[in-house]
């Protein structure tokens, strides 16, 4: 076993010994907490599932526990909403409570109050019928254009077949249309004249960098949770972890990985679950791979292994970054991460607006616009706190750069969305926008009063005395020394008898 493998075994039995320490404290904050978290989720989804609801705010409190900083976003304030455009979208998402569909909405939101567009919002988990016909009702709502999140290439085929008959605009968010996996699909999108194109990440390149981290730490015990095994993006994700884990092997002959079946969980408590079921079927296992969920899956995952002692032994890499990334990263509760996709909601809105205003030719040789996002990657505290400040406690855009962003063509907007990055965001708003108090700045504090002019000009009058002192006490012990080598020099030169 080489040198980085044996520090990552000692981080991890450190790790399981400061986890077991912090065990009793989590649980036992989580269940003065949880009886009021669990009544609430039972009355606000009112299904049989939330009657096994469980609270989450052992993870939250990690950190605090830790002795981390911990940031909570403050309500983002009421936009005055501009003049209306007469503009109304329609947005087709998986959900509304997760952390990256609030975001997504959130930021949806700004620009549609900014830019004085309506936006009606529908909600339809991972089910193929209530997305299609999400479709249809938005469409009689009298919205123009559709982004939608579809979950198969068939969600999207149909999709384009009812707003090629009613007229109305759409786009892919999250996802893209294959050419190679689904050409008839694809060609379906060429000959239309209102599919406007897709708002989506680099799915291989992500998945590929978030394995190649796991093995390249030593793991090689891997569980796998998805959220929708026939999503499309998922399909994309799953090229990438096998081209990772091939290629470890072809750079480290006879490396024995195994990367296990995918197994679903869409929700926090399937998360859980499925964390806990797979650790007792199997509790040699290295790390967990949460390919995607909005973030609720992680949560559930972490919560799982909270319970069992286990944050920091386990890796954990995720796609989809929960509400706040800098304590999951610094305490070892979450190796590593990609996310930042929320981002992508919102040129989705604005390529369809665009669209709606002037009606854009897309590229003769695609299927339509195609608009890539680079997944944010964090591997650090560092990564995590530069995320947390520049995309949960905060949107990445101005308002005035919201309304730039508005004034480009779709062509432009396709080239500024692969851009967007940590180091973007902190530069374009540096300490300005992202200057947050610490934490003595808010203590009450007993520092006196600063002193008056008066008191000021006596005490710069004292220090002049006393570095005036100073200097003649320095003149009086140069000449005493001076005496001295002399005294030395006439006891040296007298000869002796």
């Amino acid at each position: 076993m080489n040198q980085r493998n044996q520090q990552h075994k000692s981080r991890r039995h450190t790790l399981r010994s400061a986890a077991a320490l912090l065990l009793t404290f989590i649980l036992a904050l989580s269940c003065l907490t949880g009886c009021a978290a669990a009544a609430e989720s039972r009355a606000s989804k009112g299904d049989a599932d939330s009657e096994n609801a469980f609270d989450l705010r052992g993870v939250a409190i990690l950190g605090d526990l830790l002795g981390l900083e911990t940031k909570t976003a403050a309500e983002t304030p009421a936009l005055a909403p501009g003049e209306s455009s007469g503009i109304k979208i329609g947005v087709s998402l998986w959900a509304n409570d997760d952390p990256l569909s609030q975001k997504t909405i959130e930021t949806i939101d700004r620009a549609a109050a900014l830019l004085g567009v309506e936006v009606a919002y529908a909600f339809c988990g991972y089910d193929s019928r209530r997305i299609r016909h999400s479709v249809t009702n938005l469409i009689d709502q009298g919205c123009q254009g559709i982004l939608l999140a579809n979950r198969t290439d068939s969600d999207i085929a149909a999709a384009i077949r009812v707003c090629n008959e009613k007229g109305v605009y759409l786009a892919q968010l999250t996802h893209k249309i294959d050419e190679d996996l689904h050409p008839d699909t694809y060609a379906l999108a060429q000959e239309s004249p209102y599919y406007v194109g897709a708002v989506h990440g680099e799915e291989i390149t992500a998945s590929y960098r978030i394995v190649n981290a796991l093995l390249e730490a030593g793991d090689r015990n891997i569980g796998y949770i998805t959220w929708s095994e026939s999503d499309t993006t998922q399909v994309l994700r799953n090229i990438g972890y096998h081209m990772a884990t091939e290629s470890f092997r072809g750079y480290n002959k006879g490396a024995k990985i195994n990367l296990a079946e995918p197994v679903e969980a869409a929700t926090a408590e399937e998360g859980y679950r499925v964390c806990k079921q797979m650790l007792e079927e199997d509790p040699d296992l290295e790390a967990i791979l949460v390919s995607g969920g909005g973030g609720d899956v992680l949560d559930g995952v972490l919560a799982a292994l909270s319970e069992l002692g286990l944050i920091g032994v386990i890796d954990v890499a995720a796609f989809d970054a929960t509400d706040s990334m800098q304590p999951l990263l610094t305490s070892g509760a979450v190796f590593a991460a990609a996310s930042g996709t929320y981002c992508q909601g919102l040129y989705g809105f604005l390529m369809l607006r665009r669209a709606i205003l002037e009606n854009e030719p897309k590229p003769a040789d695609q299927a339509g616009f195609d608009l890539t996002f680079v997944d944010l990657y964090m591997y650090t505290s560092t990564n995590g706190r530069n995320y947390d400040d520049s995309f949960v406690l905060d949107v990445p855009y101005t308002d005035a750069e919201l309304l730039d962003l508005a004034d480009l063509s779709i062509a432009d907007l396709s080239k500024t969305c692969p851009t967007l990055s940590l180091t973007d965001v902190l530069s374009r708003h540096a300490a300005e926008t992202f200057a947050f108090p610490s934490l003595h700045t808010l203590l009450p504090s007993d520092a006196e009063e600063p002193p008056s002019e008066e008191e000021q000009a006596e005490e710069a009058e004292a220090e002049a005395e006393e570095e005036a002192a100073e200097a003649a006490e320095s003149v009086v012990s140069d000449d005493t020394l001076t005496e001295t080598v002399l005294d030395q020099v006439e006891d040296t030169d007298t000869p002796t008898t």
